[in-house]
C-alpha cells in the first residue's frame, strides 16, 4: 500500500525518517512529491509535510529539523499526545500537535550524542544526559507509539484501505566473551588461576577447576546444549556472538586458534544465527576490527554480517562508522549497558544515519532494551513493573523486544532471573 507525501523540499533527512516511520514501522510504501498539482491529483492515501497546509488534506506541520544540515542545540520542550510524551510542538493547523518526524529523527539518529558531553566512567554516553531519561520516557518506544497513533488518523480518513500488520517478537542475544571457565586454557593460565584461588581461599572454585580438568565435571560455562533446549522450550529466537580478540586484561577467552573453540562456533551456527563480538580495542581501531573479522571468515568460511557490543561502551557514531566501513550489515548494540530502556526511542530496527555526512547507510541497527549487566546491581523483582510496561507498549505496536545476556549468566545466581524475565516477556505467557 502506497502513501504519497508532499513536501516543498525533499532532503536526505526527510527520506530517511519518512521511510522509517511509514515503511519500516507501518509497512506502507512511501513516495514523495514536491509538485502541488501532482499531490492534488493523487487519489489514494496521502498527506502534506510543510510549514502550511495546502488545503483540507491530512497535514503535519514541519518543525524545521529535517531541513537543517549538521547539528545544533535544539530545545526539547515536552508535551503530551494522548498519554504519550512528545516534543517539537507545532501550531493548531497541524493534524497532530507536534512534528512526529523531526522528533523521531532526533531520537533515531541519536542527535544528542553528536553534541558535546562528558563521558561516563566506562567511556560511553551517560544515560542521565539523554532526553528520554531526563523526561522520564526512556522505558517507552515512543517513536513506534507515535507512528501507530498517526496510523489511526490514516485509518479514519482512508476507511477502505487494508493496512498491513506485523507481529511482536522477543529476541535473545547471547554474548560469549569467555567460552569456558577452565577447559582448553593453557597450562600457565591454569596454574596461575589455581594459585590465585588458593590465595583468596576460594577452595570451592579451585576444586571445581581440578574436577573439570580431570573430566569429572562439565565446565561450568559449557551451557550450550542447555541453550539449545532453552530456545525450544521457551520458543524464543536466539542469536549468539563470539569473541575472537587477542588475550588481554579484558579478554579472558581461550585462543581463537583452539580447535574446540572453532568447533563450538560452527556447531552453534547449526542452531542459531551467529555473529562477531568485537573486543575492546576493535571498537576503537578499524584495523583491529578488520583483523578479528578476518579471523571469523577463516573459521566460519564466510563473512560475518552481524556484531554486538555487550560489555564495552558503544562509541557513537565512531563505532558505527567503522562497522559500516568494514561492511557490517547488522548491529545489535543500541542500548544502555546498565539501564533498562530504549536508547533510540524505538523497538523497530532502523538504518544508521550519519549526521556528519548527512547520509543513510546500509547498516541496520536492532536495539535492545535489557542488558544483563543490570543484574549486577538490580534484581528482576525490583524492575518488574517497568518490564511489564515495556512489554505492554511493544505488544501494542507489535514491535521487537530484544534482551542481551552472556553465556555465563546461565550459570549461578542469574539463571533464575533470566527465566523469570523470559517468563514475563514471552508473548505466550
Amino acid at each position: 500500500m502506497e502513501i504519497l507525501v508532499y513536501t516543498n523540499k525533499l532532503t536526505s533527512r526527510k527520506q530517511y525518517c519518512f521511510k522509517q516511520v511509514c515503511n519500516r514501522i507501518l509497512g506502507l510504501r512511501v513516495s514523495f512529491t514536491t509538485k502541488i498539482e501532482e499531490f492534488i491529483a493523487f487519489e489514494s492515501m496521502k498527506f502534506s509535510y510543510a510549514k502550511k497546509p495546502l488545503g483540507q488534506e491530512l497535514f503535519v506541520e514541519a518543525y524545521g529539523l529535517l531541513d537543517e544540515e549538521g547539528f545544533g542545540d535544539f530545545e526539547v520542550k515536552m508535551d503530551d499526545w494522548n498519554g504519550t510524551p512528545c516534543f517539537f510542538k507545532v501550531s493548531k493547523d497541524s493534524t497532530i500537535p507536534f512534528d512526529i518526524f523531526s522528533a523521531s529523527f532526533y531520537l533515531l539518529t541519536r542527535y544528542e550524542e553528536y553534541l558535546p558531553f562528558v563521558k561516563d566512567s566506562i567511556g560511553g554516553f551517560p544515560v542521565e544526559e539523554s532526553t528520554a531519561f531526563e523526561e522520564n520516557f526512556l522505558n517507552r518506544p515512543v517513536v513506534d507509539l507515535w507512528a501507530f497513533q498517526f496510523l489511526e488518523f490514516l485509518k479514519e480518513k482512508y476507511t477502505t484501505v487494508d493496512f498491513p500488520s506485523r507481529s511482536y517478537n522477543l529476541g535473545v542475544h547471547i554474548a560469549v566473551h569467555e567460552a569456558f571457565a577452565f577447559r582448553y586454557k593453557g597450562m600457565l593460565r591454569q596454574i596461575v588461576g589455581f594459585v590465585n584461588q588458593l590465595f583468596i581461599a576460594d577452595f570451592h572454585l579451585a576444586w571445581q577447576r581440578i574436577k573439570t580438568q580431570l573430566r569429572l565435571e562439565k565446565d561450568p560455562y559449557n551451557v550450550y546444549d542447555d541453550l539449545i533446549e532453552f530456545a525450544k522450550q521457551e520458543q524464543v529466537n536466539i542469536k549468539m556472538f563470539f569473541q575472537l580478540s587477542d588475550f588481554s586484561k579484558v579478554n579472558r577467552n581461550i585462543n581463537h586458534h583452539k580447535t574446540h573453540y572453532q568447533r563450538l562456533i560452527k556447531s552453534m551456527g547449526d542452531y542459531f544465527p551467529i555473529g562477531l563480538l568485537p573486543g575492546a580495542n576493535a571498537i576503537q581501531d578499524i584495523t583491529i576490527f578488520k583483523k578479528e573479522k578476518q579471523r571469523w571468515k577463516e573459521i566460519v568460511k564466510q563473512d560475518t554480517e552481524a556484531v554486538l557490543l555487550k560489555k564495552f561502551p558503544l562509541s557513537f557514531p565512531e563505532s558505527y562508522i567503522n562497522f559500516e566501513k568494514a561492511f557490517i550489515k547488522q548491529d545489535y548494540s543500541m542500548g544502555y549497558m546498565h539501564t533498562l530502556g530504549f536508547r533510540a526511542g524505538t523497538c523497530t530496527p532502523f538504518l544508521f544515519y550519519n549526521l556528519n555526512t548527512e547520509e543513510t547507510t546500509p547498516l541496520k541497527i536492532s536495539p535492545y532494551v535489557f542488558n544483563s549487566e543490570i543484574l549486577e546491581n538490580t534484581a528482576i523483582n525490583e524492575i518488574h513493573e517497568e518490564i511489564q510496561q515495556i512489554k505492554r507498549d511493544v505488544i501494542k505496536v507489535n514491535g521487537s523486544l530484544n534482551i542481551t545476556f552472556e553465556n555465563t549468566d546461565f550459570v549461578g545466581r542469574h539463571k533464575q532471573d533470566i527465566h523469570e524475565l523470559i517468563n514475563i516477556l514471552n508473548v505466550k505467557n
